[in-house]
């Protein structure tokens, strides 16, 4: 099977060590498509017709090492035609109901957990709040924060029907998780 993006082979300090356009491979980094270049890059071009940058100029670069490579690890999908847009149609989209929330997680193969316990979410969610609380005094401002595996709600009795807070039953729920923050 050929793939419709190019296949990177990246070696240490990210530098690319080879480049190959609609690879038959499935294994490695793949091409996103966005470049940033010295001019000198020009000079692997020529006025020949069938000079076509991903198959010639891009692998040569490649092979002398003046490529470097930002790995993404998130999310990342192709949208170069209309079909690859119908495909990523709703995949943003976040429903309002907590159940299906989840549920849309679990269908891509994620669960809850997996962002509520990251230690890498942890620390972006942290970094906000150090930034935000320099706009505020220190009795205003945010010491220590606990991630729930849950929203608030009704059911659970932390929300009144018009969404005000019902501290006594939060209190309640999450005493384990409100100690914890106190103990540490």
């Amino acid at each position: 099977m050929i793939f419709h993006i190019g296949n990177l082979e990246i070696k240490k300090n990210n530098f690319v060590k080879s480049f190959v356009e609609k690879s038959q491979l499935k294994t490695g980094w793949i091409n996103g498509g966005f470049f940033i270049f010295n001019k000198k890059m020009l000079s692997y071009l020529t006025e020949d017709k069938n000079c076509d940058f991903e198959f010639g100029p891009i692998q040569k670069i490649a092979s002398e090492g003046q490529i470097k490579a930002f790995k993404h690890d998130g999310f990342w999908q192709c949208m170069d035609t209309l079909r690859d847009k119908h495909g990523l149609d709703g995949a943003t989209e976040v429903p309002k109901d907590p159940n299906e929330q989840i549920a849309k997680l679990e269908s891509l193969g994620a669960k809850l957990s997996d962002y509520t316990e990251s230690p890498e979410i942890r620390a972006e969610i942290d970094a906000q709040v150090q930034e935000l609380n320099k706009k505020f005094n220190n009795p205003e401002q945010v010491k220590k924060f606990t991630i729930l595996p849950r929203d608030l709600n009704v059911d659970e009795g932390e929300l009144t029907p018009t969404l005000k807070i019902r501290r006594k039953q939060i209190n309640e729920n999450w005493a384990k998780e409100i100690e914890a923050m106190y103990t540490d």
